[in-house]
């Protein structure tokens, strides 16, 4: 019996896959660029997060709006989940957000036809 196995990054120490991070890290400067632009920044950032997606907080630090956010959910680009985690005694509630395949196409156009 044969076993296959996925090439996915490995995260490091932190959890980040390098390329996810590479990816956050050329895009600091989301919040003046334009809409289209910054809409294909955050699928790009979801797509390298990859099987694991990412958090809202994520995405909001990286200056992406949360009715921008919303928007990639309402047109079916990415999905959002709420989760809660338990903090000591705490329970703390997060978004988790993770890209589509509609989502995955359209960054793949938008990498290819910037100007569309």
């Amino acid at each position: 019996m044969t076993s296959t196995s996925l090439d996915l990054p490995r995260p490091d120490r932190r959890g980040f896959s390098h390329d996810s991070y590479d990816v956050a890290r050329n895009h600091r400067d989301a919040a003046r660029t334009s809409p289209q632009r910054r809409t294909a920044l955050a699928l790009e950032i979801l797509a390298a997060a990859g099987l694991r997606g990412c958090t809202g907080a994520t995405l909001l630090a990286h200056a992406f709006s949360v009715d921008m956010l919303a928007g990639l959910v309402h047109d079916g680009l990415a999905t959002a989940h709420r989760q809660t985690m338990k903090v000591g005694r705490r329970k703390v509630q997060f978004a988790h957000m993770m890209i589509t395949d509609a989502g995955r196409s359209k960054a793949d156009r938008l990498r290819a036809c910037p100007a569309e």
